[in-house]
């Protein structure tokens, strides 16, 4: 068992001892995840998208995660369970270190043993069921604070006899939930929001900002089109938070509404933005999108609906924080 905790902008994780009584059930709740892959489809993944609890999965590579803003070759066709009952795909020359975190699993066998000193002051993001493979280790993890107490339906664990004479013991409160699965140079993941929070340091969450402007850039049209210079504004904006890599994963849906439903024309968008000179200049005269970063914002809110007069006074808002438009520097 491997209780993990941030350290830093890497990961601290330590191994403790189960009593032998424990074994089986939590090689029970491993089994449960390898049923739960072998039942359901894998999918490429996806930072913005919703699974099917029901019968879908997300799959990465290592290699994916260490490279995690460059468009890979692996598709859902290609991807296979992670488990020792199915044969994994073909042997690659992964890269051991292409997270903090998958760098920190690679050998679960040699981590420090945590003492029960150390397990009191231990405060941990998650823990995992580590089993050592023909080839490697293949590690559950669930992405939860077994130190917290009082949740309904769990396992109560103690550890050990040796600290029941402690005055706060470290009682462990365990469910039947696993949220990912690494194997043979592969991570499953059932919730896209824990492959996200765990994989923090390589931005899953901006991973596939280049193919969400590259999809809109081709949707756009031939009437209107984007620069290459607005290309690179918008995914220099969509790296910078989460927040903008959600806009823009949702941008070619949104490009693809308004074309099926003719709006999208430099008519209609100098109709829109006719009192707004600085949100009007981000189309030129040959009816391309061309923007600055500061711009990116502007050209979203637009595109998105956002953008609108307040009646009253007649000032550029944004629809979601009723925030005012700076015309002379752009979007507050």
């Amino acid at each position: 068992m491997l209780l993990g905790k941030r350290r830093g902008k890497g990961f601290e994780v330590a191994r403790i001892e189960l009593h032998r009584d424990l074994h089986e059930s939590v090689e029970a709740v491993s089994q449960a995840a390898v049923g739960r892959l072998l039942s359901s489809k894998p999918r490429v993944f996806e930072a913005h998208a919703a699974l099917d609890p029901t019968d879908e999965y997300f799959v990465l590579s290592n290699a994916e995660i260490e490279q995690a803003c460059r468009t890979t070759s692996m598709n859902a066709t290609d991807a296979t369970p992670l488990c020792a009952q199915v044969q994994s795909q073909a042997e690659a020359n992964f890269d051991p270190s292409p997270s903090a975190l998958i760098e920190e699993l690679q050998n679960p066998g040699g981590l420090e043993v945590l003492g029960r000193a150390e397990l009191i002051d231990f405060k941990p993001l998650f823990y995992a069921i580590a089993w050592q493979q023909t080839k490697g280790w293949a590690v559950f993890i669930r992405k939860d604070n077994p130190r917290i107490l009082f949740k309904p339906g769990r396992r109560w664990c103690k550890y050990g006899d040796s600290l029941k004479k402690l005055e706060e013991n470290p009682v462990f409160v365990f469910d039947q939930t696993i949220d990912a699965v690494i194997f043979d140079g592969q991570v499953a993941g059932f919730s896209p929001t824990v492959l996200k929070n765990l994989f923090t340091d390589v931005g899953l969450s901006r991973a596939q900002v280049p193919e969400y402007i590259e999809k809109a850039s081709d949707l756009i049209g031939s009437e209107i089109s984007l620069s290459g210079r607005s290309i690179d504004s918008l995914q220099a904006f969509g790296k910078k938070k989460v927040s903008a890599a959600v806009r823009l994963h949702g941008l070619s849906a949104r490009i693809e509404e308004l074309r099926s439903r003719k709006v999208l024309t430099a008519e209609n968008f100098l109709a829109v933005t006719q009192s707004d000179a600085r949100a009007r200049s981000i189309l030129n005269e040959n009816n391309e999108f061309d923007f600055d970063e500061e711009g990116a914002e502007i050209f979203l809110d637009i595109i998105e609906g956002r953008y609108f007069e307040d009646d009253w006074t007649g000032v550029p808002r944004r629809a979601d924080k009723f925030s005012s438009r700076d015309q002379g520097s752009g979007a507050s």
